[in-house]
């Protein structure tokens, strides 16, 4: 058995966009952050803070520009590839594997499954992203991946 999952074209944007708020929101946290420090820590006029604002904010929005297109380009190669081994994540350089034996599955709150491979440590996947899988619910047939997975996570566990 092979199934291979992909983003469709019109689902591309949407998978961006996730990424890209998350992005925007770490931007204004860092540009708060910033400002309070000039205002409160060096006890800099308002006139400092504005000016690193009026600096800031077209970078951020430049950065943010760049990295959507950059980010709907590397989303055309995502694929999910479920086999009898277990499953593969490709989006290139970034290809891995989870063999089902060693699979353990997770949902998060904005619909995302984390998929992680139980030999290695929580620290070791974190440290280097192996071992962790994200799928996306933008993908097409999403509902069939999630069932596939669980069925062969049943059939393992036993």
């Amino acid at each position: 058995m092979i199934k291979v999952y992909k983003l469709s074209e019109d689902q591309l944007s949407s998978a961006a966009i996730r990424i890209i708020k998350a992005a925007v929101k770490l931007m204004v946290i860092v540009l708060v952050l910033v400002n309070g420090y000039f205002l409160g820590c060096l006890h800099l006029s308002w006139k400092y803070a504005l000016i690193g604002s009026a600096v800031c904010v077209p970078a951020f929005g430049l950065a943010i520009l760049i990295g959507y297109g950059l980010l709907k380009q590397s989303y055309k190669h995502y694929r999910i590839v479920l086999d009898d081994d277990g499953v593969e994540f490709y989006m290139p350089p970034n290809d891995k594997k989870i063999k089902w034996e060693n699979l353990s599955k997770h949902l998060i709150s904005n619909g995302t499954i984390e998929l992680h491979d139980t030999t290695k440590s929580a620290f070791f996947r974190w440290l280097t992203g192996e071992g962790n899988i994200q799928i996306i619910p933008e993908l097409e047939n999403f509902d069939d991946l999630c069932t596939t997975i669980d069925i062969y996570i049943n059939k393992f566990s036993v």
